[in-house]
């Protein structure tokens, strides 16, 4: 018996593994994937869907808060500060100001002043 792992409704993945487990019971192996020559036996079965429940549960809790520094806005600007930064060196450009906190505080120095 093959496992098909695409349903649309838990029924349909309920029916499923009702059937694995008769089959398991009656001493056969389940194929859990296409690719998978040997199958799997009633061990094997349980380690797989205990696995895959485990992963249901946590894709329903809520992700951790993100940082500052995850979002993409922040990482969007750091990179405008350092192409910023780049071209004040390599092309003696002026630059009058940096967008993140970190570049104003460790590069502020080199910002140019108006009255050059």
């Amino acid at each position: 018996m093959t496992a098909a792992w695409r349903y649309q409704h838990v029924g349909d993945y309920l029916d499923t593994v009702r059937r694995a487990h008769a089959a398991l019971l009656a001493g056969k192996r389940i194929r859990m994937w296409w690719g998978d020559s040997e199958g799997v036996d009633r061990a094997g079965f349980s380690r797989h869907f205990m696995n895959a429940l485990h992963r249901r549960i946590t894709m329903k809790v809520e992700p951790k808060p993100r940082g500052r520094k995850d979002c993409p806005e922040w990482k969007t600007a750091a990179e405008r500060d350092q192409r910023a930064l780049r071209s004040r060196f390599w092309h003696r450009e002026r630059i009058y100001q940096f967008e993140t906190d970190e570049c104003r505080r460790r590069f502020g120095h080199r910002l140019s002043r108006r009255d050059e």
